[in-house]
């Protein structure tokens, strides 16, 4: 189920519909595509498929008024001058059409501390990052919502196996609620929505985590008997299939066909950051 199903949904009598029992129904309408044709996910590798993606990033978020005009027509964030942030891209016929951001909580922290208290999670030993910077190309012929599930995987392995991450971190504008909170299970962790969030344009925004540590036991809770296409639990935990290898560039045994990409060295300590805009339940 695309973005704008959902968007459209949250203005019809389901509204209306406990939150709860609206996540059911978003649950049992969503179905898992099929891998897209022709698509690859990847770190970016080279400047090309860094710029590409940042000028995607711009377009998409100028669209959605989430950052100001620039002459550069291009969304750089100081987090992507880090060593400790991964650009993670999807390539169709070599072009850059998708692109998401892991930003680990090393020395400057994560964006979301401007909203959220994060000191709970800093935990030492632990590797805690924020999923940021997602956009996707505006035309792909009925492979966006394909693109978005299978970035999303990739996401989840890249950070866990290559990583080491432990707990994601996401800001999101409410209106993407059902999609984060009711079909990928993140919890919300802010008190009340944020009105003016900086780092998106002063836009409203809501913060919520993932704990990998429990996510495979709350997935498997929430979609453990539900049938395979729309079995998320077996999506992200289980199933690998040899399609999905093929298009899927990881470092090691998933890609032996493919060149090994260097792995980085884990970060040093965080630094503590506590904000008084938002409290964690």
């Amino acid at each position: 189920m695309s973005t704008k199903r959902i968007k459209k949904m949250l203005v019809s009598p389901l509204a209306v519909i406990p939150r709860h029992h609206r996540y059911k129904v978003f649950r049992c309408l969503m179905k898992i595509p099929d891998p897209p044709d022709g698509v690859r996910f990847e770190p970016a590798r080279t400047p090309e498929d860094s710029d590409a993606a940042f000028a995607l990033l711009y377009e998409a978020y100028r669209k959605e008024n989430l950052t100001p005009a620039s002459s550069s027509k291009r969304r750089i964030t100081v987090y992507h001058s880090l060593a400790t942030t991964s650009l993670l891209v999807a390539k169709l016929n070599n072009e850059v059409i998708a692109t998401v951001s892991i930003i680990k909580d090393a020395g400057l922290g994560v964006p979301a501390q401007d909203i959220a208290d994060l000191s709970r999670f800093r935990i030492p030993g632990k590797c805690m990052a924020e999923v940021s910077s997602l956009a996707l190309k505006k035309d792909l012929r009925g492979q966006s919502s394909g693109v978005m599930f299978y970035l999303s995987k990739y996401l989840f392995k890249y950070s866990r196996e290559h990583l080491g991450i432990d707990r994601f971190i996401i800001t999101f504008h409410p209106r993407q609620l059902p999609l984060y909170e009711g079909l990928f299970l993140f919890k919300t962790s802010c008190v009340n929505t944020v009105k003016n969030y900086g780092f998106a344009n002063n836009a409203p925004a809501l913060c919520a985590t993932l704990n990998f540590e429990t996510a495979e036991h709350r997935f498997r809770k929430v979609y453990g008997k539900a049938p395979e296409n729309r079995n998320l639990f077996q999506f992200f935990f289980r199933t690998f299939s040899t399609r999905e290898k093929a298009c899927m560039r990881f470092p090691g045994h998933l890609s032996a066909s493919l060149p090994e990409l260097p792995r980085r060295e884990p970060p040093g300590p965080a630094v503590p950051f506590v904000s008084e805009n938002c409290t964690i339940k």
